[in-house]
């Protein structure tokens, strides 16, 4: 009997390798800049929005208050601003506060005075006359001269003549 030398016959069989896995690498975490930056231009928008939101409010707020100074003729405490427009006190501090840095008004004892809306009441020099209008002193006939109100004290009615 002739024996055809094979390799197989004499080696003993071997199961098919499976490739072995690789060895997992190690993932690195994504990098931290990725989420700050995320984290960050969301933060920096909502804190525009915010500041704009404030604007807007401080600007209404200062409108208001120029309509009640106008209103008021001129002369408006913190206590009727707060009270009339429903503002908190803080808010309301502060725009007016920012009017008279600005020169719009100025603070006289309790009361913020707005010159532009206080009345302007006609007077004769000659008899020292008030009238709310006119050219010619009832009085005297002398011609009147207009000039604004100061405020004396904190009574809402005391005028006295710019001279």
């Amino acid at each position: 009997m002739l024996c055809l030398f094979r390799p197989e016959v004499f080696r003993p069989r071997q199961e098919a390798k499976k490739p072995e896995p690789r060895p997992e690498q190690a993932r690195l975490p994504e990098p931290l800049y990725r989420a700050t930056f995320h984290v960050g231009a969301a933060l920096l928008r909502w804190g525009v929005s915010t500041l704009i939101q404030q604007v807007a409010r401080r600007q209404r707020l200062e409108g208001s208050l120029l309509r009640l100074a106008r209103q008021r003729q001129g002369i408006l405490s913190l206590a009727d601003a707060t009270s009339e427009l429903r503002a908190s006190w803080s808010d309301c501090e502060a725009v007016l506060s920012t009017l008279a840095r600005r020169g719009v008004c100025y603070q006289h004892e309790q009361a913020y005075i707005f010159e532009q809306h206080l009345p302007r009441l006609w007077y004769c020099d000659y008899c020292d006359g008030v009238h709310n209008k006119g050219t010619i002193c009832c009085n005297c006939g002398a011609a009147l001269v207009e000039r604004a109100c100061q405020v004396v004290g904190p009574d809402r009615c005391a005028v006295r003549s710019a001279r």
